[in-house]
Parts: structure tokens; sequence; C-alpha cells
């Protein structure tokens, strides 16, 4: 047992050490204390290792300069490519998947835009907030004061920015914010009356989440970051739009008028 002894605490210091070594992002807003390599990695829904989040990121950045050029880069592509809209299994779908579909909303886009980031090699994260309900006036009706809503924060030069802008395609977001000034309203057709399109990866930019107290108990709750949206319905408490067994059955019946209504809105004929 004696010369058995120092070999155990050896063990010991080396099994702690490489736990230290190697942290793995966690559910909850303790995640936000975890360094850039904690954001590079696989999960449940961010899967950027998959060959089709591989060759799309690879062909939007072959000869960009820098982390900063290929992420805005990535934004664009999101926003212009994946329109704004649902598909019937909601959030549950990998950001492969948002990519073959070329449809969703700020939780799935949100995948999709932290895979691609990933697999340029930017560390990105996805934080998770509520917002009024009130801001899809005239796509959806949620059924619930508030709705969770995501946005994306991504290390560059040393620092995390935060966007939400790629979430709402520019035909919708321009469509949508010229009826609110149109119409002297603030939220409603998936934007905010002061959100931007656009993004230089310096500065925060957000389509939705703008919470510059122009609209009362417009945001109630951080929820902080999570590794992803399953990671965050799973460890999150209180939040507003989370599948039961009853929305799985009806979800799909919602679902198909609200991306017709978008359509409809943006002047496409594909919803």
């Amino acid at each position: 047992m004696g010369a058995l002894l120092p070999l155990l605490i050896l063990a010991a210091v080396l099994a702690a050490a490489l736990a230290c070594a190697t942290p793995r992002p966690r559910g909850g807003p303790a995640s936000a204390a975890l360094g850039p390599p904690s954001w590079l990695a696989e999960t449940e829904v961010i899967d950027w290792r998959d060959p089709s989040i591989l060759r799309a990121t690879e062909a939007d950045v072959a000869d960009a300069e820098g982390p900063r050029e290929r992420a805005v880069r990535i934004h664009d592509f999101v926003r212009d490519r994946v329109r704004c809209g649902w598909q019937p299994r909601f959030y549950e779908v990998r950001a492969s998947e948002v990519l073959a579909a070329g449809v969703g909303y700020c939780n799935t886009k949100s995948s999709l835009f932290v895979a691609m980031l990933r697999a340029a090699g930017i560390p990105a994260r996805v934080h998770f907030v509520d917002v009024d309900a009130s801001i899809l006036l005239g796509v959806i009706d949620p059924g619930t004061s508030h709705v969770d809503h995501s946005y994306t924060e991504v290390w560059l030069d040393g620092r995390w920015v935060r966007t939400d802008s790629y979430i709402v395609d520019l035909p919708l977001a321009e469509r949508g914010r010229a009826r609110l000034a149109a119409e002297g309203g603030v939220l409603g057709y998936g934007v905010h009356s002061a959100g931007t399109s656009t993004w230089d990866g310096r500065r925060d930019a957000f389509s939705q989440f703008v919470d510059d107290g122009s609209s009362p108990d417009f945001h109630r709750t951080d929820f902080g970051v999570h590794a992803d949206v399953m990671a965050f319905y799973r460890d999150a408490p209180r939040t507003w739009n989370e599948l039961g067994r009853a929305a799985r059955l009806f979800i799909r019946w919602g679902l198909g008028p609200a991306n017709r209504r978008a359509a409809e809105l943006r002047g496409s004929e594909r919803p």
C-alpha cells in the first residue's frame, strides 16, 4: 500500500489538471464565464462538422480576410439564404437541417449561425432572453405574452460581440419596418422598428432584441448562455415556448399559415 499511495496521488493530480484544462460548455448563465475555446464544440443541434455545413462555410468565406470578415459573411449568408419562418419540428432541428430546409426562426437560425462560425474557427455561443410577443403581430400569434428568443455572441478582437440581425431575411425585415413606420408601430411583422439587418462585426446589432425602452415590458428575463436550444429547454426554468405534448399535436396546424403570411409580407410566392 505504501508504494501504491504515491501513484494514486499522482493519478488524482493528473485527473484534476485535465479537468481544469478541458472545460466544456454547460447550460445556464454560469457558462458565460468559460473562455472562447469552450465555444467551438459540436452539440446536439450545432452539428458544425456535418459535410453540408462545412461546404457552405468554406464556399462563403473562402477568400475572406480575417475572422471579422468571415463572421460578417456568415451573418449575411444566414440572413439572406435562410428565410425567416418555422419548420414543423419547431426548435428540434439540427443546424444542417435548417440549412437544407432554407427556413428558420431565431432559435434555429442561431443554431446555424453558430455552427457556421465554429466551422470557420470562430468561437460563438447562444444567449437566451425573452421578448414581447407583439414583435410577431401580423405573422403569428404564439398565445403567450412573451416569446423565447436567442441571439448570438461572437468572439472577435478579444471580446464578445452580440447580434441577432441575421434572423429576419432582408425582404421581410425591410417590408416589416416599412409597415411599422406607416402604422406608427414599434413591434410587429417579426421586427422592431428601431432594428437593423446589418452587422459589421464590431458593434452589437439587433433586428429583434432592441431593448431601448420604446416598448413597455419588452424584455423580462435573461436566461443566460446555454450550449444550444435543446439544452436551454432542458435546463432553463419558466420558459415560454417549450413544446409539450399538446403543442406537438397542433404545431403543424399553426406554422403553415404563419409561413404563408411571412411570404405574403416579403412579396414572395414561397412560404
